[in-house]
């Protein structure tokens, strides 16, 4: 009697300790449930809470272990039997109460932390030594402590006692108790404490995993704030900083030509140029100042990105670099550092033809205002580099080849075609590229005292 008696009542007591905690987070489980409340709502007390839970949980019990050994070994008048139910039974059952706890609870955390932040409240951490060396506590010293002890004990019975065999029986029969409480306890304790320390591990393999196949939106649930989940906390700055550095790629792709953000990344900003011969090419939209004081902002706005968008995709397609946009015109590169090429010149050609056929699916979008548009194409030396200060700097090309370019263009809205190409350019690309042109001898263009050869090309 006395003994269900007070083993209910620290069952009892051990149930009022725990509603106060469990109350509290079971409240703001059904808030956040609800979306009344957000975790960044939780109070940190309530945050301790839910981190201790299962060392809370533990403790309980440790303290119904304590009562319990305290009242019988009052009642026998041994101060044996007060540590053999504390030591004894009280550590292992609180052990593994602590190690099941936390594992079943684990789950749960993610709820209350989807951040997985559990480094910024300072809760109970059992760190994954001292797991460890429970463990060892209970397999390699708790057992064989106690085998000792009660060898030594029934040692110094059976010299005084009038029937030894009775003596020796006891002695088996407490040994294989023993013997059998600390395999199930050592088992238990080896099973809980290694799928402790491995689930957290496997996680973590499985979303490096992710990241190996260039998944940047791998995560690891963070359920420990031991060694284990600080590193699974650190996994997931490192994703999202990926994320970050992939999202500035991607904008700086946007912004500028993939050639000159990959240049910037793998050898920085460094100010200067280099003389190379390459071929520029120059496109311009044919009176487009009529055609943007007949379209309100917005309309024009969508024309332009709309005619750009399908320029640059053919522009890429065909090796080309978008160097700069001038509103309606478009300066374009083939065979710089950024995007080498042998046959520049036939590039340029082939993109030029390539423009003039998505312009002719552009048109044939609209009912109105139709575009056209001339090319003007020269091969030559220009010096190619980063130009700018400490503030900003533009990967750019200049040179005489650049200007020539931009001159022969404006010239095609005076001769028979849209397109007219340098010497230089026909004499490279007509080495291995059949395309036709018209010669035409003498031509003055702006800021050239001599006249110069170019070749006329109408391509439809």
């Amino acid at each position: 009697m006395i003994f269900i008696a007070v083993i209910a009542l620290a069952i009892f007591a051990g149930i009022y300790m725990g509603g106060r905690w469990e109350g509290s987070i079971k409240a703001w489980y059904s808030l956040i449930k609800s979306g009344e409340k957000t975790p960044a709502d939780i109070p940190i007390k309530t945050k301790r809470y839910i981190l201790d839970y299962p060392l809370y949980s533990a403790g309980v019990t440790a303290i119904i272990w304590v009562v319990v050994g305290i009242v019988f070994g009052l009642l026998n008048q041994s101060f044996r039997v007060l540590i053999g139910i504390i030591a004894g039974g009280g550590l292992i059952a609180t052990s593994l109460l602590y190690f099941v706890g936390d594992l079943l609870w684990r789950p749960i955390i993610p709820f209350f932390f989807p951040d997985g932040n559990l480094s910024e409240v300072h809760a109970f951490r059992l760190p994954v030594l001292g797991k460890l060396l429970i463990v060892l506590l209970f397999i390699g010293i708790l057992p064989p402590v106690l085998l000792v002890n009660l060898s030594w004990q029934r040692a110094q019975i059976l010299i005084a006692a009038p029937n030894p065999e009775t003596v020796l029986e006891n002695l088996r029969l407490v040994q294989l108790f023993i013997l059998s409480v600390s395999i199930i306890a050592s088992i238990g304790l080896a099973v809980f404490t290694t799928r402790s320390i491995t689930e957290p591990i496997d996680a973590l393999r499985k979303a490096m995993g992710q990241v190996k196949k260039n998944d940047l939106d791998a995560q690891v649930f963070v359920t420990t704030n031991d060694e284990l989940g600080y590193l699974g906390e650190n996994f997931n700055q490192m994703t999202a900083g990926l994320r970050q550095k992939e999202m500035l790629r991607n904008l700086l792709n946007i912004y500028v030509s993939p050639e000159v953000a990959q240049e910037a990344l793998v050898h920085g900003t460094k100010l200067g140029g280099e003389l190379i011969e390459c071929t520029v090419l120059f496109s311009d939209i044919r009176s487009f100042t009529s055609i943007s004081e007949t379209l309100s902002p917005d309309k024009l706005m969508t024309l332009l990105n709309r005619y750009m968008s399908m320029m640059v995709e053919v522009i890429i397609k065909n090796g080309g670099m978008v160097n700069k946009f001038g509103g309606d015109s478009l300066l374009v590169v083939f065979g710089t550092p950024l995007n080498p090429a042998d046959n520049h010149a036939e590039q340029a050609i082939r993109t030029a033809q390539a423009m003039f056929g998505a312009l002719d699916i552009f048109n044939q979008e609209r009912s109105s205002s139709l575009l056209e548009i001339g090319i003007g194409i020269a091969t030559g030396a220009v010096v190619a580099g980063n130009i700018g200060g400490d503030e900003r700097i533009e990967y750019t090309v200049i040179g005489d080849t650049v200007n020539l370019a931009s001159r022969l263009e404006g010239k095609t809205k005076e001769i028979e075609g849209n397109t007219l190409i340098n010497e230089e350019t026909y004499q490279q690309a007509s080495q291995n590229f059949t395309f036709q042109a018209e010669h035409i001898p003498n031509i003055r263009v702006k800021g050239k005292k001599e006249t110069l050869g170019a070749y006329a090309m109408d391509i439809r």
